[in-house]
């Protein structure tokens, strides 16, 4: 398989890291405003959280996201309407929490988009 936009890049240098969650409402008012349903899936580990959509969070919620994140290990977020969460708004949440890496042998979907990587789901 050939892949058009396959690139090499420089590895990733190390930057200063100020963690959003750091800047986050400890009640999560922002991230849980609209949420419908909030399922610890175990006592320690694991959240669901139905009714928020990621791409509608603001600067503020996607801080709390990142303390939750933090808090609980893994997010699941089911139903999310991926019509308005394309490559930019994608890269946008994903800024918000720190550099995003180049994984410099990935191929990319498509020209000057470096940060997105292809996981092919191959199923016979």
């Amino acid at each position: 398989m050939r892949y058009p936009n396959l690139k090499t890049y420089s590895l990733h240098k190390s930057s200063p890291f100020k963690d959003p969650g750091h800047r986050a409402d400890l009640k999560f008012p922002n991230l849980l405003a609209k949420a419908t349903k909030v399922i610890d899936l175990s006592p320690r580990c694991g959240t669901e959280i139905e009714g928020v959509q990621l791409s509608q969070l603001s600067e503020a919620g996607l801080d709390e996201l990142a303390l939750l994140a933090a808090k609980r290990g893994a997010l699941v977020f089911r139903n999310q309407d991926f019509r308005d969460i394309g490559f930019e708004a994608q890269r946008k949440i994903a800024g918000h929490f720190g550099p995003l890496h180049i994984h410099g042998w990935a191929p990319h979907p498509m020209a000057g988009s470096a940060e997105h990587m292809i996981i092919y789901d191959h199923k016979e």
